[in-house]
């Protein structure tokens, strides 16, 4: 575990840039109709317009006919998609009729740098497979409380909350960045204040609201190298764009292959993939101060985006191989990786997120590694530079 420098909160009702940068599209899921009435989503999605598409994707109108999808500008530049559905496709094949035609709509209009934008949590349904670069829910209204509303409604938004970078509701929005940080001060269409945090951390009435801006921050400080898993919420390296082994550096002349791509030989009876690092962290209050718990694993893809159909098997058998030594390794390279420096990425220090040394502990009981199928070479710690780091724990009796 790592220990988390204080800072402040700052409350803000704007939202970060790097969730919608001008080179990406916006891919928006509501349940209102475009040409009801021009209320929040028009106003919004007309300026979102100005400096990039816009694809309002509305829910689906019954047809006579087979599926199809319409799509139109609209004044200002929006483009509104309607999925046109048999009144007799229920459940399921309704479901899988509604992402075909949505895949088809991402193909037809190039779109495959985008950020998805949503008024409707129930969308994840034809939606969840899609890799968006960030996810906005606008929670405009308190739709569990809807006549009517679905049963799973509530299910969605738990769901939605867990996969969204940036939240609109109640007026607000909160940032770990100072309050009179530049992208602050030009975002800020209202009051900007700052909160201590031990105040705002420490608070009943933030609930889960501080791990969220934890999880948030550290995704935004690493999003150059790292990529979010959404459905097994994990953080994984990206690969290289010429497809090459990356390696990583977790401090001065210190570097780790962090993705590696397996080629099968020549009549191998095995389909290529990509092994990626992957580390699965949750934030925690211990007392008064804020720890992440650090859990290496491997993440493992067809083709560096897209997860591989052996993933399981794959993630199992290395798992079988790997002794302590290999799993305190990377706890330690994510550790350096996190902390070597104030800012990953600049000679800019970065105050928002900064983590301390791993907090180490001894027990008294675990399992030795002669209790396992020893490690092949390749899975113990081939770093010279980590193998003085302070184990996690010792063991004298098993």
């Amino acid at each position: 575990m790592t220990d988390l420098e204080r800072g402040d909160v700052a409350a803000l009702d704007a939202a970060d840039p790097h969730t919608a940068a001008p080179a990406h599209d916006l891919l928006c899921f509501s349940h209102l109709r475009w040409d009801f009435v021009y209320q929040r989503p028009q106003h919004l999605l007309s300026r979102c317009a100005r400096s990039r598409r816009v694809f309002f994707v509305e829910e689906p109108q019954p047809t006579d006919g087979p599926p199809r999808l319409e799509v139109g500008a609209r004044e200002g530049g929006v483009r509104v998609a309607v999925p046109h559905l048999p009144e007799s496709l229920q459940g399921e094949a309704r479901d899988r009729a509604q992402r075909a035609l949505l895949d088809e709509l991402l193909r037809t209009h190039a779109i495959d740098r985008y950020v998805a934008w949503y008024y409707s949590p129930m969308a994840l349904d034809v939606s969840r497979h899609l890799r968006p670069a960030a996810t906005i829910y606008d929670c405009m209204d308190e739709l569990t409380g809807f006549l009517g509303a679905p049963p799973a409604l509530r299910e969605r938004e738990r769901e939605l909350l867990g996969r969204a970078d940036l939240v609109f509701t109640g007026g607000e929005v909160f940032s770990l960045r100072a309050a009179n940080d530049p992208v602050i001060e030009a975002l800020a269409s209202g009051p900007v204040r700052s909160i201590p945090t031990d105040d705002f951390s420490h608070g009943e009435a933030t609930g889960p609201l501080m791990p969220w801006l934890l999880n948030g921050t550290l995704k935004d400080l690493t999003h150059r190298d790292l990529r979010f898993e959404p459905d097994r919420k994990f953080l994984y390296f990206k690969p290289n764009r010429d497809g090459s082994d990356r390696k990583a550096k977790s401090g001065p002349k210190r570097f780790r292959t962090v993705v590696v791509r397996k080629r099968p030989a020549e009549g191998a009876t095995w389909s290529e993939y990509v092994r990626h690092y992957a580390l699965e962290q949750r934030f925690h209050l211990l007392g008064d101060r804020w720890f992440m718990s650090i859990v290496p694993t491997y993440h493992f893809t067809s083709d560096g985006l897209n997860e591989s159909p052996f993933a399981a098997a794959l993630l199992k058998g290395i798992k079988q191989q790997e002794g302590h030594g290999a799993i305190r390794a990377q706890t330690a390279f994510w550790a350096q990786y996190l902390s070597w420096a104030p800012n990953l990425f600049s000679n800019t220090p970065d105050e928002r997120l900064q983590f301390g040394s791993l907090e180490t502990a001894d027990v008294d009981r675990g399992i030795d590694d002669k209790s396992w199928k020893p490690a092949p070479p390749e899975f113990t710690n081939r770093d010279d530079e980590l193998a003085a780091v302070p184990t996690l724990f010792e063991a004298e009796d098993y």
